[in-house]
């Protein structure tokens, strides 16, 4: 994400795609979005901007079709940075949403 913003970049729209087409073929499959945000800023905004960053993702997989109870969203804000240090670097990485996928792998795999 871009500085301040909370828009998807177009270059990854192609893999929200298909990991909506995931969770569309595998009802049994969810996924937990968490949210980010860099240091930059005030703590109460970058909670508000991880958010706001995390709800796009969710509203644009359920705008694909995938169910509402497939995804879950969490918004961390600047509380979980992927270095100790900041930079200019370290904040680009920082403003982010990290996808997990689950699968039940005990369901029935030949129908899909």
């Amino acid at each position: 994400f871009r500085t301040g913003s909370s828009k998807i970049e177009p270059h990854y729209l192609n893999q929200l795609n298909q990991i909506a087409q995931v969770l569309l073929r595998n009802p049994d499959a969810s996924i937990t979005l968490s949210g980010f945000a860099d240091r930059r800023g005030e703590r109460a905004a970058n909670q508000s901007l991880s958010q706001k960053r995390v709800n796009n993702v969710q509203q644009f997989l359920v705008k694909r079709g995938v169910k509402q109870d497939q995804v879950q969203a969490n918004a961390f804000g600047d509380t979980r940075p992927l270095q100790t240090d900041e930079s200019l670097e370290n904040n680009f990485f920082d403003r982010r949403v990290v996808l997990q996928l689950s699968l039940d792998v005990t369901a029935n795999l030949a129908t899909r």
